[in-house]
């Protein structure tokens, strides 16, 4: 009994060396990460698995982003310091088909009138 009332208590923690054969837990086997898959084919098409190449630079305007957003986000670029000459650098815009284009300033597109148009 008092062996009883300290486990209740916390004194003791049970003996549970008499509760039987214990089971032995299997750890799953290694496999070894493929790279492989995500390389370019002979062809020179992407693999199926998100590889990508990039293609010729655009404005933000030109890949669909409305006139405001993208007049706020190249003046945001140019305060973190991103634009070299007429090149945003260090971003990319990835298209939902997978296609990566760089990006280029509106002054590089001529598309100064379009500041703010919607």
């Amino acid at each position: 009994m008092w062996k009883t009332i300290a486990v209740l208590v916390g004194l003791r923690t049970p003996d549970l060396a008499d509760a039987g054969p214990k089971s032995e837990v299997l750890e799953p086997d290694f496999q070894p990460f493929d790279l492989s898959r995500f390389r370019a084919t002979e062809a020179g098409q992407p693999a199926a698995l998100g590889a990508s190449t990039t293609r010729e630079a655009r404005t933000l305007r030109e890949l669909g982003v409305p006139g405001p957003l993208a007049a706020e986000m190249e003046l945001v670029f140019g305060f973190m310091g991103l634009v070299d000459g007429d090149r945003i650098v260090g971003v990319s815009f990835r298209t939902p088909e997978g296609a990566t284009f760089a990006l280029r300033t509106r002054a590089a597109a001529g598309d100064l009138s379009a500041n703010l148009a919607a």
